[in-house]
């Protein structure tokens, strides 16, 4: 951060803007999508829509959700996705049905392994299936769904 902080004067930014990540043409701070952007569009990517922030965003909630993450787990990750725990709940919610189906498709997988009888007495969401299949129903699932 210090070295941001030094290098501020070479390059036009104005002693007056109090931001680290601040532009050299104005008081204000630099806009992290808007940068994200024009790299992006510098590169040749297949999806670059995908590298949206909100994107992201949705990403790392989707995910978190499969996780157990207690309530201060969750409160930090939504502080760090720029939201509140309620905007996180209300928005980012993976619907019930993709993981109803990621449950099911564990069992019918450990079942076509002939592996059901290790789970007996177990629910589902101690099934444990290795299984590259499951991981491409579930983010399948996310991407429709987002």
């Amino acid at each position: 951060m210090q070295v941001i902080i030094n290098r501020r004067e070479p390059f036009g930014v104005p002693i007056s803007n109090s931001y680290v990540f601040a532009r050299n043409t104005s008081s204000s701070f630099l806009d992290g999508a808007e940068c994200i952007f024009e790299v992006t569009g510098q590169l040749e990517l297949e999806a670059p829509e995908t590298l949206k922030c909100t994107k992201m965003r949705h990403y790392a909630a989707t995910v978190a959700q499969v996780l157990s993450l207690d309530s201060r787990e969750v409160e930090w990750l939504a502080g760090h996705l720029g939201h509140d725990v309620a905007t996180h709940k209300h928005y980012y919610r993976l619907q019930e049905s993709t993981i109803e189906l990621c449950k099911v498709s564990k069992l019918l997988l450990a079942m076509d392994r002939g592996e059901a009888a290790n789970w007996y007495g177990r629910p589902l969401d101690d099934i444990d299936v290795e299984s590259e299949s499951l991981v491409k129903v579930f983010w399948f699932n996310v991407w429709k769904s987002g």
